[in-house]
């Protein structure tokens, strides 16, 4: 699936630190695709969004991407939960 193919180049590149900070969002999206949902973040600290990333038919207990942007729609930081 093409999703899923995008997903594991997000973790390769989160591994190797590839994402930076200050990339639009639409850079991302672009790179690697649509993320399975985004939402309104009301954590303070310059982060107005984060967008989560994963493999679309497989649920627990796989990696999951975290995604923050900041209100100009930067990426702000990442964080890579591993679930398994």
């Amino acid at each position: 699936m093409v999703q899923d193919e995008s997903f594991d180049k997000l973790l390769d590149d989160i591994k190797n630190n590839r994402p930076e900070k200050g990339m639009s969002k639409k850079a991302i999206i672009s790179k690697y695709g649509n993320p399975v949902i985004c939402k309104e973040d009301g954590k303070g600290s310059g982060i107005e969004e984060s967008c989560l990333y994963r493999h679309v038919l497989e649920y627990f207990p796989h990696d999951a991407a975290y995604l923050y942007f900041d209100r100009d729609q930067k990426l702000y930081y990442w964080e890579l939960e591993k679930r398994k």
